[in-house]
């Protein structure tokens, strides 16, 4: 695997917060929080990949057992951030 491995990816809970919100709220799927590190990896590298380049990316996402109070506490706070940021716009 060392031969294959080009780096290893570090994300913080609110990195993995916010891709499990992104898949949950604007892709419509559910994953495990854990299950959408991956995610939030590849999000963390794409600014580095540069603007005028595209690259085709895969990301394996895993489980959907995730509590029901674990989906609404982070469905609120993405609500909260929208109207923050729209009350701030207005």
């Amino acid at each position: 695997m060392r031969t294959a491995l080009r780096g290893v990816v570090r994300v913080d809970d609110d990195e993995i917060a916010a891709a499990f919100r992104l898949l949950l709220m604007d892709l419509k799927v559910l994953a495990e929080p854990s299950g959408a590190a991956g995610l939030a990896g590849a999000l963390r590298l794409a600014p580095a990949a540069g603007a005028g380049r595209r690259r085709t990316v895969g990301v394996v996402l895993t489980g959907g057992n995730v509590e029901a109070a674990l989906v609404a506490r982070l469905t609120v706070q993405r609500r909260a951030e929208v109207t923050t940021v729209e009350g701030v716009a207005a």
